[in-house]
């Protein structure tokens, strides 16, 4: 399988450190496209808006547009060409608005982070990832905190599988 098409999911924390580097070699080994993707997750513009939304909203949106821009540079820096980098910022439920860009865009693999959220906030909050990783029509890398260590996890339609720990 070629991987000429990677979708990167950030939300640009401190995960993402480890996830643009494997990115960006991955980019390199295959000379693929980047395709750097944040989702504003504003569920709060399905009710009547009130100034302290709007305001919440813009102030989103700016951030939104701070962190795949950063992600870019991020990229760049670890020898991805610019052009080879495209940047997009959508709105929605992040997991579905994921999956639907990687089938619309032809993507061949998909990177992201995992936060590795348990019990409580897992339940509140969801799995962005694990949801992408069940509905994922193809192959995927994850890294993420998982019992006090940091992890990568790859998988495709059929397995997954750990690929290495750090303690």
């Amino acid at each position: 399988m070629e991987y000429k098409r990677i979708l990167l999911g950030t939300d640009g924390g401190e995960l993402m450190g480890p996830v643009y580097d494997h990115s960006a070699y991955m980019a390199q080994l295959a000379d693929a496209t980047v395709h750097t993707v944040y989702i504003l997750d504003a569920w709060f513009t399905k009710y009547p808006s009130t100034r302290g939304m709007e305001s919440m909203y813009y102030t989103l949106l700016s951030k939104g547009k701070e962190i795949v821009a950063n992600a870019k540079k991020e990229l760049t820096a670890r020898g991805v060409r610019g052009k080879r980098v495209i940047t997009e910022m959508l709105e929605g439920s992040p997991a579905e608005r994921l999956v639907e860009y990687a089938e619309s865009h032809a993507i061949n693999l998909i990177i992201m982070g995992a936060h590795g959220r348990k019990g409580l906030d897992r339940l509140i909050i969801g799995s962005v990832t694990d949801k992408i990783i069940r509905e994922a029509k193809v192959p995927w890398l994850s890294y993420g905190a998982r019992n006090d260590a940091h992890k990568w996890y790859c998988g495709s339609v059929r397995a997954s599988f750990l690929l290495s720990s750090r303690a």
